[in-house]
Order: C-alpha cells, then structure tokens, then sequence
C-alpha cells in the first residue's frame, strides 16, 4: 500500500485528469474493470493463450526461442526465417513451414539462402541439442544477431500443436544419374 502523500497526490492527479479543478472534492471512484481471460479475449488470428510455465525463453533471450514465443510470430504474420537442421529424410517427412532445408553443416558453406543480418532467424533440429545451438552461436558470430536456437527443437513444435509441412525429400526430387 502507498504511503498517504503519495495516495494524497494520486487522488488530485486523478481528478485533474478527470477535469474536475476544486482541490475539496472527493475523487469519483472509478469502477474497476475485469481483466480479460483468455476465453472472453476477442481472436485476431492469433493462437489462444496459454498458461505461461516460465521455462519459455522470450524474444530477447540472446540465444534461444521458446516453442510459445516462436509460434507467437509465426502465427503473428511476422515470421522468423527458420532453418532446418534435420537430414533432408526428416524435413521431408515433416517441417515447419517455409524452413530452408540445411542439414548438418551445410549451411556454413554458403550464406546466399540467408535474409539480411537484421532478420530474425530460429534454427532448429529434432530435440534442439543436435547443433542447432552451435549452428546460431555461428550465425550470431557472422552477424546475424537476431539468430536463435528453438529450444526442444521440431520436436517442441510438433508437440506444441503448430503447423507443419509434409514436403518431398529434396534428395529424392534428383535426377538419377
């Protein structure tokens, strides 16, 4: 509880704001208003809330996403560019959608399939502890600062009921020769 000055000093802010001048008149209470719940909130298109656990990583953690967090802007309209680790049998099988297929370490050969350094990019494999946190440590040491690791990996996003893309298995899609 604030001290009686401050509460004092709050009351003739209060009703100055609410346009009433006389230092003498009460302060009309206002009636407080229930927070909205996640079953009363109105949908933009964005997934329902959800309990948060705090183990989620948020956007400003420096080197890992949250599979909440990461879905938040996927399903915001504003996407990270996301990078699929897994051999091109597992992105085949299963990704999320519009990853860029780069199994292993392929990727540092070439950054041409990268967006511009100011881009947001999840890295991701299948639990998230198959180098897809070197793989973003990399990125960030070649200037892509806004690279993450999605922590649990596809396996937190397929769990967490996000969409996903079954697309061929690009090695298949090869002329045989």
């Amino acid at each position: 509880m604030a001290p009686p000055r401050i509460r004092s000093r709050l009351r003739r802010l209060a009703a100055r704001v609410m346009g009433d001048t006389s230092k003498d008149s009460p302060v009309p209470s206002v009636p407080r208003r229930e927070a909205a719940t996640p079953s009363t909130a109105p949908m933009t298109g964005l997934p329902p809330l959800q309990p948060g656990r705090g183990e989620t990583p948020g956007p400003n953690h420096k080197s890992d996403i949250g599979q909440e967090w990461a879905s938040a802007q996927f399903h915001s309209g504003v996407p990270p560019f996301f990078i699929d680790i897994r051999s091109a049998e597992l992105h085949g099988a299963g990704h999320i959608p519009g990853a860029l297929s780069a199994p292993g370490d392929s990727l540092r050969q070439t950054s041409a399939d990268l967006p511009d350094k100011a881009e947001h990019i999840t890295v991701y494999d299948v639990d998230g502890e198959q180098g897809s946190d070197d793989l973003a440590t990399w990125l960030r040491d070649q200037g892509w600062i806004e690279a993450r690791r999605l922590q649990g990996g596809f396996d937190a996003w397929a769990g967490g009921g996000d969409d996903i893309e079954v697309g061929p298995n690009p090695e298949s899609d090869a002329p045989a020769g």
